[in-house]
């Protein structure tokens, strides 16, 4: 690649960064919101509603960055972000910090727009490296997030973190703004799908919700009926896009054998390896009295988190080295081969740190290989014009995913508990069913990549050229 197009990699990764800081930074704060808090469910909401608007965004401005210009769109996700960070740092109150919290969810709409942009702007043959250096950022400044926040902390207040984020925003904004050529754009259509994005919106959150408080379902029935007005919310959106002559959303995509097998591959990796950090973190820290455990800190977790995101890099920028070379199959099978491997190793050993971080290294390997390949699967299966709307609804896939496995893997690990020094905690053999079930996930992401079809060089179906867009 030129000078030129390492630039527009560099700003696209510094965008994605945000959101990876977003993300990942208020997870090092959920300890001292729950001693100002004094209630679970309330710290729960602080990740949960920025899930549930990063799923809704992801797909939504994806589309929006399709037809209005994916630099403008991104500018916009960027902006809007650093707002809800704002609000959350001036916040007083708890009403307040979760509003802003929820618009911080807008950031999520930043990696299927940095994803397009690197498809639009980079040429084809180096796309996927693109792609893997955006993947590649975001683990980093996720890993960098959870020691920022930390730090922050642990010095200023878990109400800091927000001001950091504003303040990254602000920095990001102009090098988006000045080191971005502006990209292909096309006025509103006459008959825009608004009722579309908004069943799309209301529909998903409805089902994200249920499925991030699936362990009170037994106590709130209201829980299970949202997610039944989520699921007939959904099916309306579905044959309302069918029948539009312009969907925000083209359902017609998930016709594409290769769009829909990598969707579900992402999925299943969400569900399952993406889980990972959740479980070694409570098994780090968990004190060895209590049967299993290594009883280390939180700065400690966080330390041995960097190298372990460090070398699973690697994962995602060898991508580019690989696919010209072995197809798309390859990583994704190598990744999963990693995790599954790793994790059903980790499964009868848990007492051991050293193999703990050598699972920790090859999870992020292989996810990242995955993680990194998937997209051009998705992007090469859809029209050029839709190639934003098409790495969105990946996302919302991944995002799905994340909420569900989040809450299954909490189920899976209650299944077997033990009493110490007056609490409760998962024993090993809860450990092991949850590492267990990851390499079940990883096995299901090898079955599915190889139902994948080679990828030609224009996707069935393409288009683009319908409509001519225009340069902003």
């Amino acid at each position: 690649m030129t000078g030129y197009h390492w630039r527009i990699l560099i700003v696209l990764m510094v965008a994605e960064m945000v959101a990876g800081f977003e993300t990942s930074m208020v997870l090092s704060t959920l300890a001292a919101w729950q001693r100002i808090l004094g209630d679970p469910v309330l710290v729960g909401w602080l990740v949960s509603s920025y899930l549930l608007v990063q799923a809704v965004a992801a797909a939504l401005l994806g589309r929006l960055g399709d037809i209005l210009g994916r630099k403008r769109v991104l500018l916009a996700t960027i902006a809007l972000a650093g707002v809800g960070s704002l609000v959350s740092a001036m916040g007083e109150s708890y009403g307040v910090i979760l509003a802003g919290r929820a618009m911080q969810g807008i950031a999520g709409g930043a990696l299927p727009l940095c994803f397009s942009l690197a498809h639009e702007l980079l040429p084809k043959e180096k796309s996927a490296l693109g792609v893997g250096f955006i993947i590649a950022a975001a683990a980093t400044s996720s890993a960098f997030g959870l020691l920022i926040g930390g730090h922050l902390t642990d010095h200023y207040g878990p109400a800091s973190i927000f001001a950091f984020s504003a303040a990254f925003a602000l920095v990001a904004a102009p090098i988006v703004y000045f080191g971005l050529p502006a990209s292909l754009s096309r006025s509103l259509p006459p008959r825009f799908d608004w009722l579309g994005g908004l069943l799309f919106g209301i529909g998903l959150a409805g089902l994200l919700y249920g499925l991030s408080s699936l362990r009170a379902w037994s106590e709130s029935p209201v829980i299970a009926l949202t997610t039944l007005c989520g699921i007939a919310i959904l099916a309306w959106w579905f044959v309302h896009e069918r029948r539009h002559p312009d969907p925000l959303i083209d359902v017609r995509l998930l016709s594409t054998r290769n769009f829909v097998i990598a969707n579900f591959a992402m999925l299943a990796l969400a569900i399952g390896a993406m889980q990972i950090t959740q479980i070694t973190s409570l098994l780090i820290q968990q004190p060895p009295e209590s049967g299993t455990g290594l009883g280390r800190s939180a700065t400690f977790l966080g330390a041995i988190k960097l190298p372990t995101v460090a070398v699973g890099v690697l994962g995602s920028i060898s991508v580019g080295w690989l696919l010209p070379r072995f197809g798309h199959r390859m990583p994704v099978i190598m990744g999963a081969l990693l995790i599954g491997t790793s994790t059903a190793a980790v499964a009868f050993m848990q007492d051991s740190l050293v193999l703990i971080v050598v699972v920790l290294c090859m999870t992020n390997v292989g996810i990242n290989l995955a993680y990194a390949t998937l997209p051009t699967v998705v992007l090469a299966s859809a029209p050029p014009a839709r190639a934003g709307e098409a790495a969105g609804v990946l996302s919302v896939f991944r995002a799905a995913g994340q909420a569900f496995g989040a809450q299954f893997i909490a189920v899976l690990m209650s299944l077997s508990m033990v009493e110490s020094g007056g609490h409760r905690y998962t024993s090993a053999g809860g450990y092991m069913i949850a590492f267990l079930f990851l390499a079940l996930t990883a096995s299901v992401v090898v079955a599915l990549t190889l139902a994948l079809r080679p990828i030609t060089q224009k996707a069935p179906g393409d288009t683009a050229s319908a409509v001519e867009p225009s340069a902003r």
